[in-house]
């Protein structure tokens, strides 16, 4: 996506072998089922669900000393989340996903790619969907036609990064 590394780095060898995973703290060479975040505004993620630290130092500390977690939100992910999560960190980290067969979802996402489909940035071979030399520039925009969350909210305002 917008990373770079040399041929001989872990995170390009995992890549290459399909076993590279995205989280909160960007690529890493190998998954983890739990990932405790430590600190301010820290996430954790346990697969099923995330949890958010509080944000200002006084009051993390202040809730570690009355002996309470300092977590301020989380979200526990449906099955249809944990299906969409697969997808994008599958394009994200292997360059292609498997769409499963009888998830309702599919239907959307694939009208959605349509147009990319169209223009050469994915292609779609049977129920899988493969990122393009040219659709690797263009991962943030695939992915975003996997998230059904996104498609759902009615929000004008801007949440989380531009794309392009």
């Amino acid at each position: 996506m917008d990373h770079f590394a040399k041929p001989e780095d872990e995170l390009f060898i995992a890549f290459q072998e399909k076993r590279l995973h995205r989280n909160f703290m960007g690529y890493a060479d190998r998954y983890r089922p739990l990932l405790i975040g430590l600190g301010v505004s820290s996430i954790s993620d346990s697969w099923d669900g995330f949890a958010q630290n509080v944000k200002h130092v006084e009051e993390y500390q202040q809730l570690l000393d009355q002996g309470q977690l300092p977590v301020v939100k989380g979200h526990l992910l449906d099955a249809e989340d944990v299906i969409i999560r697969r997808y994008i960190l599958d394009l994200m980290c292997k360059g292609e996903t498997q769409l499963i067969e009888g998830f309702l979802g599919n239907d959307t996402i694939v009208k959605k790619l349509q147009e990319m489909i169209d223009e050469g940035v994915v292609k779609m071979d049977s129920d899988q969907i493969i990122i393009t030399s040219l659709g690797k520039s263009f991962l943030r925009n695939v992915c975003m036609a996997f998230d059904l969350r996104l498609q759902k909210s009615k929000s004008e305002m801007q949440l989380f990064s531009q794309a392009i």
